[in-house]
C-alpha cells in the first residue's frame, strides 16, 4: 500500500522507503523514429534478441533495428499505442537507436 510520502510504492533493497526522488523527477518526450515491422504473426515463434531468444506469440508484431540488425517481439496493445504507420518511402531510422530508444 502507497501513502502519500512513497506515491509509488518505491523502495531500497533493505525496504527502507525511498523519498525525496520527486524532485528529481522530468519530463521526456519518446524520440520520434522510424523502423520497419511485420506481423501481427500467425504462429509462435522464436526471436533472437541481444538479450537472448524470445517468443513471440500469435498475434504479436516483430520490429527490426535495421542498423544493429536485430528483431523484438512485441505485443500488439503495445505496439498499437507506441508506433503510427509511416507513410511509404519514409526512411527507416538508421541511428542506433532502435525501437528500445
Amino acid at each position: 500500500m502507497t501513502t502519500m510520502d512513497e506515491p509509488y510504492g518505491l523502495r531500497y533493497p533493505t525496504g527502507q522507503p525511498v523519498t525525496g526522488w520527486e524532485a528529481q523527477v522530468k519530463r521526456f518526450r519518446h524520440k520520434p523514429m522510424v523502423v520497419e515491422a511485420f506481423g501481427p504473426i500467425i504462429e509462435r515463434m522464436v526471436v533472437s534478441t541481444p538479450q537472448g531468444p524470445r517468443m513471440a506469440e500469435p498475434g504479436d508484431y516483430i520490429v527490426t533495428r535495421a542498423s544493429a540488425n536485430e528483431m523484438y517481439p512485441v505485443k500488439p496493445w503495445v505496439f498499437e499505442y507506441v508506433y503510427d504507420r509511416a507513410p511509404d518511402g519514409t526512411p527507416v531510422d538508421m541511428s542506433g537507436r532502435g525501437p528500445r530508444g
